[in-house]
């Protein structure tokens, strides 16, 4: 920033304002609050309520939910992911199937899902996106048969991977269990 006169970098000082014009309203102090309230005080007191109903009787559903997920989880898992790996065009798609082992837990205690992304220079998926996958009925009597269809939509190379998590009603994040079974 070589306009430099008395000590002052104008040209940056320049920019600074610049900035200040167009990213100000994005933010002030003022987005912040409404953000916290909309995205997080509104939905903690809406939760609030719907957990302290009738005596706190979905508190205590979810709670014996969580139980019986702590003693049962470890049963969870995915016993393969199958897809067709050749190269493909942008904009075609994939089917992915996914032989999963529920445990003693029910089809409707589980979700079954579908990670897609980029994959990285260290094998990684990056700029993931999650699916859900629908059921394609048992495989026999221990295992349930998964199935999505992919969109390739982006160029480069693409991966999937596919993970289980915990479905109740009462929760809105699968995750906030921290309980996941991958392949």
């Amino acid at each position: 920033y070589e306009d430099v006169h008395d000590s002052i970098p104008h040209g940056w000082v320049e920019r600074i304002k610049s900035s200040l014009t167009t990213l100000g309203p994005f933010v002030s102090s003022h987005r912040m609050v409404q953000d916290y309230v909309t995205d997080l005080y509104v939905p903690a007191a809406q939760r609030d309520r719907e957990l302290s109903e009738n005596g706190f009787e979905a508190a205590r559903e979810l709670a014996r939910f969580h139980e019986r997920l702590n003693s049962t989880w470890h049963d969870v898992h995915v016993d393969s992911v199958d897809t067709d790996e050749s190269l493909a065009d942008m904009n075609s798609t994939r089917t992915v199937i996914a032989t999963v082992h529920p445990g003693s837990l029910s089809q409707d205690e589980i979700e079954v899902q579908l990670v897609v992304g980029s994959v990285g220079q260290s094998g990684e998926l990056e700029m993931t996106e999650v699916l859900p996958m629908h059921s394609d009925g048992p495989v026999d009597g221990n295992h349930l048969r998964y199935r999505a269809e992919v969109s390739l939509s982006r160029p480069g190379r693409m991966g999937v991977t596919v993970r289980v998590v915990p479905c109740h009603p009462r929760v809105r994040e699968p995750l906030e269990f921290g309980m996941v079974a991958w392949p």
